[in-house]
């Protein structure tokens, strides 16, 4: 036994923990560019095996376990049975520890070099998030309690859930939460998010959460990833890539449900609003349709009047324009009887002879002519006193108004209203019944 004790740093391959003797028997190596250059086993006694495996997990946040950076204080044994060794003394997990975080802030480098680092974060979720793929360890407190919150919710929301289970801690559980979001992946458009859900278990077995593997799908994932694994303080890379992180299961289910109520409530205040103000817009409409309907039957009103006395007024103007072409066509008659007559004097003044010849001839085309005219102008004059509405009204015809309109239809009048009907002789006052 060699009196000194010294600190070495190790990559402890295997622990080999011994169950019944509570003893480990770690196989230290050290690696130059993924190649193992040197090897040692060493022995962990019982006593200060539990005592450095609580700091380790209190510190770093998992137990001691294969694969770890260590820094150990040792001292150098030989037996001749087993040969040299390290008999270890104490475990320094502030090593450990920043080893973990060097590999953390690494994880984080390349999602950053690679611009994914926000890309779920990016992602638009649906409008509704109903259809939850959920990775978790199936019959695990935490999804029972998100199961639960859901299921229970005062609003009555509906979700469908369906389960991936996956080892959720420790060195298995990357490789096998990523198995299921490649699942997932297969069924995409059943769902509208994947939670991610790990109860229980303190801090304990977080730095699984910190593989870059994993980091990567969740970032890139094509909808939005929700974390709830429990964990508050110093967030790991996962959770720092998801849609969005919550301390508990509960309070990531709690998230759906106000996400849900957020626009609901919008929606009830303005169905709200529309059947407080829907009364209000039709009165308004009713009283805008009464007013229009008055106006138009004012304006239909003055329109039929306005065409009545333009009629009236084109009645007369036509009598006096037939009156004034009788007139002119008979004094054109005259005038051309007249000048018939001059002409046949003078005619009979040059030619005596002639005319006695042609004088039975010209009186009988002279009456002829006179009496066609005449007949013309009677035929006139009859169409003049036809056209006369007082000879109409003489026919029989009558003329009916309402308040001075004249009526034309029937739908115009209504009962008790009081007419005027107006005949040859006289006008007739009557009422509808």
């Amino acid at each position: 036994m060699f009196p000194s004790a010294f600190w070495v740093r190790a990559e402890m391959n295997k622990l080999n923990h011994n169950a019944f003797s509570g003893h480990a028997y770690p196989e230290l190596v050290e690696k130059s560019n993924g190649k193992v250059i040197s090897e040692m086993r060493a022995t962990l006694f019982r006593s200060v095996f539990q005592r450095s495996n609580e700091q380790f997990e209190e510190s770093v946040g998992q137990p001691l376990h294969d694969g770890i950076n260590v820094l150990l204080y040792v001292k150098i044994s030989f037996s001749p049975i087993y040969g040299l060794s390290l008999n270890i003394l104490d475990v320094d997990p502030s090593y450990t520890l920043g080893a973990l975080e060097r590999e953390k802030q690494a994880t984080i480098h390349k999602l950053k070099e690679e611009r994914i680092f926000d890309a779920n974060k990016n992602i638009q979720p649906p409008i509704l998030m109903q259809r939850l793929a959920v990775i978790t360890a199936e019959g695990s407190k935490g999804y029972s309690d998100f199961k639960s919150l859901l299921e229970t919710n005062l609003a009555g929301y509906s979700f469908y859930l369906h389960v991936f289970p996956a080892v959720m801690q420790g060195d298995a559980s990357p490789p096998s939460i990523l198995k299921q979001l490649k699942l997932v992946k297969k069924v995409l458009s059943h769902f509208d998010a994947v939670v991610i859900i790990r109860g229980g278990g303190g801090e304990v077995g977080m730095t699984c959460y910190n593989d870059f593997n994993l980091s990567r799908e969740v970032a890139t994932f094509p909808i939005p990833v929700y974390s709830g694994i429990g964990h508050s303080t110093n967030l790991t890379v996962v959770e720092q890539v998801s849609h969005r992180h919550g301390i508990t299961p509960t309070q990531t289910a709690q998230y759906f449900i106000d996400h849900i109520e957020n626009i609901e409530q919008p929606l009830i205040q303005a169905f709200n609003l529309i059947k407080m103000e829907v009364p209000n817009i039709l009165e308004e409409s009713k009283a805008r349709i009464a007013i229009a309907a008055k106006e138009i039957r004012s304006i239909t009103r003055m329109r039929v009047s306005t065409l009545v006395q333009n009629q009236i007024t084109c009645r007369f103007r036509l009598k006096e324009v037939v009156g004034d072409y009788v007139a002119q066509e008979s004094r054109s008659h005259q005038n051309w009887a007249n000048q018939l007559l001059q002409s046949s004097t003078k005619l009979i003044n040059k030619q005596e002879t002639s005319l006695l010849r042609a004088s039975q001839n010209l009186s009988f085309i002279s009456k002829s002519v006179l009496k066609d005219k005449r007949r013309d102008m009677e035929g006139i004059e009859s169409s003049l006193r036809l056209l006369d509405p007082q000879n109409l009204l003489k026919r029989g015809y009558s003329i009916t108004s309402l308040n001075g309109n004249i009526v034309r239809s029937s739908d115009e009048v209504k009962k008790g209203d009081e007419l005027t009907t107006r005949i040859a002789k006289g006008d007739i006052q009557s009422i509808v019944k």
